[in-house]
């Protein structure tokens, strides 16, 4: 059995029909999406997160200061919660991660009614989980970026929480915008690996980063409770563990 909470990293035997993914993507979901900035202080953007970028070297030291460069993803969600937190469930319609990681095994997700009949949702309800936490839509248009971070800016955040509580995350990289994700372990982050594999395993809690597109980049991130079929999908000869 593997032990997801040593996984960082593992490439999928995952098909999906990718440019009818696209077409509900710009379609659909984009038009409903906000605009968000990756989480960051500006410590960490003076201190430890500006010197990973520099070992990796993926940005110049000016687009990591600068401002601008903070402003990354359009974020849409396909589930939301029905908790009673009413803070949660209005963040969990933009697809947040604090109410992800805040409302493990009391979250009541549902999925929205607009988007029940797309391609896109029926595929996420096809994947060997148990339950389905987290379901949303990141697009970087071109010339946009991400600055290197980890999801752990919250107290519940700060430490591998999905992974200690049995979930696992995944992402469909439907179109990468022709540059990888970035990403290190957290324990030993100035070592840098890179993927632009069309769908696979990430852990969030641990530093990573894009560099600027040159095209549309469509990434649909799921997390959830594997079922025993899940692991049938790992290839493992491309597993990271920490």
């Amino acid at each position: 059995m593997i032990d997801i909470n040593t996984l960082i990293y593992c490439e999928l035997d995952l098909e999906y029909p990718r440019e009818k993914f696209i077409e509900e993507i710009d379609q659909i979901l984009i038009p409903d999406s906000k605009l968000i900035e990756t989480g960051h202080d500006d410590k960490a953007i003076m201190g430890p997160l500006r010197d990973i970028n520099k070992a990796w070297g993926i940005i110049t030291d000016a687009e990591h200061l600068d401002p601008k460069s903070r402003v990354s993803w359009y974020v849409n969600s396909l589930i939301f919660s029905e908790t009673d937190n009413v803070r949660f469930n209005e963040i969990s319609k933009g697809g947040s991660i604090v109410a992800r990681n805040n409302l493990l095994d009391k979250g009541n997700w549902q999925y929205k009614s607009e988007y029940e009949n797309l391609e896109i949702t029926k595929f996420i309800k096809k994947l060997p989980f148990s339950e389905i936490i987290h379901a949303r839509l990141l697009c970087l248009d071109a010339g946009r970026l991400v600055l290197i971070h980890n999801d752990g800016l919250e107290k519940s955040l700060t430490k591998n929480l999905l992974a200690s509580q049995g979930y696992i995350s995944i992402t469909l990289n439907v179109s990468s915008g022709g540059s990888p994700l970035y990403f290190g372990k957290m324990h030993d982050y100035y070592r840098c690996f890179s993927t632009q594999a069309s769908s696979y395993i990430f852990n969030d809690y641990h530093v990573h980063g894009v560099p600027r597109v040159s095209g549309r980049r469509r990434q649909l991130r799921i997390s959830g409770r594997p079922t025993n079929e899940f692991f049938k999908l790992l290839k493992l000869e491309t597993i990271i563990r920490d």
